[in-house]
């Protein structure tokens, strides 16, 4: 609404036909609009936003029309641009329809706080999704140690190569930066590289480019003391491998070594094959 003035001289001239002049004027109901745009943006930032960012997400896409919609309904433009002015990016996208995708497609909007905006709003939601996402990446660090590194670990290996298919049980594809900070910390030697394989039940098939993911323990570079006191690091594999080696040694003596060494000999010859069995 415009700004509009009355002169005292018509103001009086009004009162005196109509009445006092309390009538709401532009300055009221532009702050009544106000009012109105502030509480309708809390309540989706707190609803649709934070907890969005609070399982470490970093936008938030929504259907513009249907009975889906936010409670913003035909106010969309408004949304858009008060979440602009909040420093979110947001974008218009479109999600196709039919079962090859060339249907017309509802219109959706996008609100992102993954970039470089600025403002109290978008510091909030980038702070609660980093603290979202380092929860989640070493929840997802201790399965994966749990279900891939241990037993290894268990077995006397003191290093792994696991597949991406073996990775992604539990990290997401995008996750690789995340992956290699965490194992770093842990005091784990992490390297992914680029493999081809045979696809097919003899490995006959057509060769496709595959990623392995390398893990090892056999040694370990303390960068910070704090790994000390932390828990499914390098440490801790280095320790039941090294418990896992002894087990072996003291079984392979008390089954071989020693029944030979009780019948005088000095020496045991024995076939690859018994050897690979053992270690």
């Amino acid at each position: 609404f415009p700004p509009v003035g009355v002169t005292p001289p018509l103001a009086e001239l009004l009162d005196a036909f109509v009445g006092d002049n309390d009538l709401a004027t532009a300055d009221d109901l532009r702050r009544e609009a106000e009012d109105a745009r502030s509480q309708k943006w809390a309540s989706f930032r707190d609803e649709t936003l934070l907890p969005a960012a609070r399982v470490g997400r970093q936008n938030v896409v929504l259907q513009v029309t249907g009975r889906k919609s936010w409670k913003f309904r035909d106010d969309w433009d408004m949304l858009e641009d008060v979440a602009r002015g909040k420093g979110l990016a947001v974008e218009k996208l479109s999600r196709s329809r039919g079962p090859k995708g060339k249907g017309k497609g509802k219109p959706m909007l996008s609100f992102s706080w993954a970039g470089e905006g600025k403002g109290p709003v978008v510091e909030r939601l980038q702070a609660a999704a980093s603290i979202a996402q380092r929860h989640r990446i070493k929840t997802l660090w201790s399965k994966l140690f749990k279900r891939w590194l241990l037993p290894f670990a268990d077995n006397a290996f003191n290093a792994v190569s696991l597949t991406d298919r073996e990775v992604q049980t539990f990290f997401r594809s995008d996750d690789g930066p995340e992956l290699e900070a965490i194992a770093k910390r842990k005091g784990i030697i992490y390297q992914c590289r680029s493999v081809q394989v045979r696809r097919g039940s003899k490995g006959k098939g057509k060769a496709v480019d595959a990623r392995e993911h390398d893990f090892a323990w056999r040694r370990v570079t303390v960068e910070d003391v704090s790994i000390l006191e932390d828990v499914h690091t390098a440490l801790d594999l280095m320790k039941v491998t090294a418990r896992a080696r002894q087990r072996i040694w003291e079984g392979f003596c008390r089954s071989t070594l020693r029944p030979a060494a009780a019948v005088g000999k000095t020496c045991v010859i024995l076939p690859w094959g018994a050897v690979l069995n053992t270690f």
